[in-house]
């Protein structure tokens, strides 16, 4: 990602190669350090970088279908900027939100299909 913006800056404002790598990594270096201190970075035109915690919680390994427990840790959440947002879903504005129906089966669901489609005990799947 970070070189696709840096060839951007090349093909669209003409800079150097290596003068637009560099530019692009500086940003995304003071946009680490500002969330280290301050947890929330505000950039007009792009976004919002914030520090989200997410606790602990238990969920399933979908291998072995034991019970595992996921560690508390934090991650980064980017809100786009409206400007960004809009210029990026504009394309895209002429297509119509369709909802489907999906059905998940896992190797201890005591249930029968008939025809061809069939439970795979080891995956958890339908086929």
């Amino acid at each position: 990602m970070i070189q696709d913006l840096a060839d951007g800056l090349v093909l669209r404002r003409g800079l150097p190669k290596k003068d637009a790598d560099v530019f692009v990594r500086s940003v995304f270096e003071i946009i680490g350090e500002y969330l280290q201190t301050d947890k929330i970075v505000k950039v007009k035109g792009l976004g919002t970088f914030k520090l989200v915690t997410v606790d602990s919680r238990e969920s399933v390994d979908v291998n072995t279908g034991e019970r595992i427990v996921i560690k508390k840790y934090t991650k980064i959440n980017f809100t786009p900027d409206p400007v960004l947002r809009d210029a990026v879903n504009k394309p895209f504005a002429q297509f119509e939100t369709q909802m489907k129906q999906m059905k998940w089966y896992y190797p201890n669901q005591k249930k029968s299909f008939r025809g061809k489609r069939r439970i795979c005990r080891r995956k958890g799947i339908m086929v």
